[in-house]
């Protein structure tokens, strides 16, 4: 099984993932999934993806409202970020 992730260019940071919770609001739930560039502590924290075109499209920031696991919000610019697999990530 492939798996694939975002690494940012110039340091070669990696994903981590960020769930928060609106709570019990009257009117509606949400959980937003941000995703936080650094060098992970955790490989369990990590962001993956199975498939490499989720991973493309995941390199345009989604806003908060609208974040899932698919399309999560980040802080990054499309150009600064690039799909990896993770077998290589894993390897080197």
């Amino acid at each position: 099984m492939e798996l694939f992730t975002l690494r940012r260019k110039k340091d070669g940071a990696l994903p981590e993932v960020d769930f928060t919770s609106n709570g019990e609001g009257d009117f509606c739930h949400s959980v937003e999934v941000s995703l936080w560039f650094t060098k992970p502590r955790h490989l369990d924290s990590l962001w993956i993806v199975p498939k490499e075109d989720i991973a493309e499209r995941a390199k345009t920031s989604t806003e908060w409202y609208n974040a899932c696991w698919d399309t999560p919000n980040h802080s990054e610019k499309v150009e600064d970020l690039e799909v990896v697999n993770v077998k290589d990530l894993l390897t080197k």
